[in-house]
């Protein structure tokens, strides 16, 4: 309880309506009770995820990730990926990210496996969860034809731990298999994805047609990492809004030793680093340094439309989280946050009907959770079950309609164009200017040599 997460301890809390005691006050009288201050961080978290609105009561979206086996900012992660139809990718991104990396580090051959940790990231991209998601894919291909033979050998070649990844396997079933029982299956891809069993582990193929946006897995990831994010300053050193200096951990695959200045001042989308954790090395007779594990490059749009949480448009452009800030064209930039505020409008839409679809609520241990208050003999517990009732007359009514999910799929296809549509574009920039480049310092390295001589040499 004193070192744990306590983001999901608190939500169940506010679900069983303690009458007339706070979560603080709940904690408290816990055998080891939690400092305020964790207290105060899982609340404020739990805030900018949108699983509690201001006076701290839980939403709907607070109420649907009770049911999913995972932390809520990855439960979070796994409900968009439903409702943009990346599915598979999500739930696996999911089971990765609530474990440790898989991949193996052996003192003797630490160089050996960093290669072949690098060789799986995908093209593109720069992400060490993406690479760790290509490998797993790639191994539960094998595994779930049977050849686990071939699975385990697969391991040892590429320096994977069997154990984790067997346990990545597992939670991703339970995932898809919780994603039935809430429901989410039903109002997916404009409810074509309703037909399949609740106790299936499988993910309908319309819920998957989205998986190879690279700038959408870089959104999801954005959306499960918030608000661990780094700016680059340079090559080599970025400051999250917390430490001025940090350094991406050597067993990153973005642990480019031979990056140059110049690469990164090719690079037009350089800034934002999404990380997993944080570690600190302590040396003898220095403060020692602070290092970023599990890192992947965000996109400045993914980022906008799902990382950031606060955004302000200024004269100079986009200001998120008041300390990442994000230039371009102003009109541009306030139809992309306008957009933003749209998709969250109606993803508070989604979440509301998701959660008036069931009448109870099971938390990670199988624990019935009531949707509304009920407690015999207080005076306000039986007020707010009256004014729930009330509320509730027609349940039905608050359910998503079929129009409702038909506009969510058109939003959410929409929004996947836009991001692979401005993604291509920014490969395309940084493509022909780093052609440019290479023939500038061609023709710098070649200036002393004579290619006009007035004579043909062949």
């Amino acid at each position: 309880m004193q070192r744990a997460d306590l983001s999901n301890v608190v939500m169940h809390i506010k679900a069983l309506h303690f009458p007339r005691m706070a979560v603080q006050e709940v904690l408290a009288e816990t055998i080891e009770p939690p400092a305020p201050e964790r207290v105060k961080v899982a609340i404020n978290s739990l805030k900018m995820v949108g699983a509690l609105d201001h006076d701290e009561n839980l939403t709907p979206l607070g109420r649907v990730l009770l049911q999913l086996p995972v932390d809520v900012q990855l439960g979070t992660m796994v409900l968009y990926g439903a409702f943009f139809k990346c599915l598979s990718r999500a739930v696996s991104l999911a089971a990765i990210l609530s474990n440790r990396d898989p991949f193996l580090s052996p003192p003797l051959r630490k160089r050996e496996a960093h290669a072949v940790k690098s060789s799986w990231v995908p093209e593109g991209s720069k992400s060490d969860v993406l690479a760790t998601l290509a490998a797993y894919e790639e191994w539960a291909s094998i595994q779930n034809k049977g050849h686990y033979n071939t699975a385990g050998q697969f391991c040892m070649d590429n320096y994977l731990s069997k154990p984790t990844m067997m346990l990545i396997h597992r939670i991703r079933g339970q995932l898809v298999h919780s994603l039935y029982q809430a429901g989410v299956m039903d109002i997916s891809a404009g409810g074509a994805a309703a037909s399949g069993a609740s106790n299936s582990e499988h993910v309908p193929p319309e819920l998957n047609v989205n998986a190879g946006s690279m700038p959408l897995l870089a959104g999801l990831v954005a959306l499960a990492t918030k608000p661990k994010f780094a700016v680059k300053l340079n090559h080599r050193l970025l400051r999250t809004n917390i430490d001025k200096v940090v350094l991406i951990h050597p067993s990153s695959t973005n642990a480019n030793k031979n990056e140059r200045d110049t690469d990164f001042l090719q690079d037009t989308d350089r800034d934002i680093m999404a990380f997993s954790e944080k570690r600190r090395s302590v040396n003898v007779g220095n403060a020692g340094q602070t290092f970023l594990s599990g890192t992947t490059k965000i996109p400045a749009l993914p980022y906008v439309m799902f990382g950031a949480h606060d955004i302000k448009l200024t004269n100079a452009g986009l200001e998120c989280d008041k300390w990442v800030h994000i230039s371009g064209v102003i009109g541009a930039l306030e139809e992309v946050r306008r957009l933003r505020e749209n998709v969250h409008g109606c993803m508070l839409r989604v979440f509301e009907g998701l959660s008036r679809s069931s009448r109870t609520r099971k938390t990670q241990n199988g624990v019935v959770v009531p949707v509304h208050p009920r407690y015999e003999g207080d005076t306000e517990s039986l007020v707010g079950e009256r004014e729930y009732a009330e509320d509730n007359l027609d349940a039905r009514d608050h359910r998503l309609s079929e129009k409702e999910m038909k506009e969510l799929d058109l939003l959410t296809t929409d929004i996947v164009r836009i991001l692979d549509e401005q993604y291509t574009n920014m490969q395309y920039i940084q493509g022909a200017k780093s052609k440019i480049d290479n023939i500038r310092s061609y023709m710098k390295s070649n200036k002393d040599k004579s290619y006009w001589s007035g004579s043909a040499n062949y």
